[in-house]
């Protein structure tokens, strides 16, 4: 049963971005459900119904769950194509129903589920012993320890250093406490 998902954005002007998660996620109840997204994140209207009809029909403890985006620094079923250069945001929005229309909480199976949204329970957090505090790449470290799945029905638009148009290398940003903005 769920009765709570905490949304969280973690940020800290003195602690590294694991160090953070690590932080908000201790003060969490047992058993919480917990949904992380990056800053640079527009939740599409309807998000929060969506992860938890997510969370009811597929969670269990073991479950690392992500979502579909229009940018992302990685291949596989994350992005949309034709979406990463987008700048309507009607677009993103209409997309995001659509998606939801047809694919509701399906998931497909997925190698990483990249940080600008994850879903899973508390108890999968206390099995790999927190996040690690100071490393840029927690997402990758998570998924090896997980098991995990794409969503293929929720969206969420991701800025994801909007102004490059190869993004991945453009990390220096996460190595400074108290600099995560994208």
């Amino acid at each position: 049963m769920v009765n709570n998902v905490y949304f969280l954005s973690p940020y800290s002007y003195t602690l590294e971005i694991g160090q953070a998660y690590n932080h908000y996620i201790s003060l969490l109840p047992p058993g919480a459900w917990i949904c992380i997204t990056d800053q640079d994140t527009l939740r599409p209207p309807g998000f929060a119904e969506r992860i938890r009809e997510l969370i009811l029909d597929h969670g269990n403890e073991k479950r690392l769950i992500g979502c579909r985006t229009n940018r992302v620094g990685i291949p596989g079923p994350y992005c949309v194509e034709g979406m990463f250069m987008e700048e309507n945001i009607s677009a993103h929005l209409e997309l995001a129903k659509t998606l939801w229309e047809r694919h509701k909480t399906d998931l497909v199976k997925a190698e990483v589920v990249p940080g600008y949204c994850m879903v899973f329970n508390k108890a999968l957090w206390e099995l790999w012993g927190g996040f690690p505090p100071k490393t840029q790449q927690f997402d990758i470290w998570a998924s090896n320890r997980s098991e995990t799945w794409i969503a293929s029905g929720i969206y969420i638009f991701h800025l994801y250093r909007w102004l490059h148009p190869a993004p991945r290398g453009v990390v220096k940003h996460l190595q400074i406490p108290g600099y995560y903005l994208n």
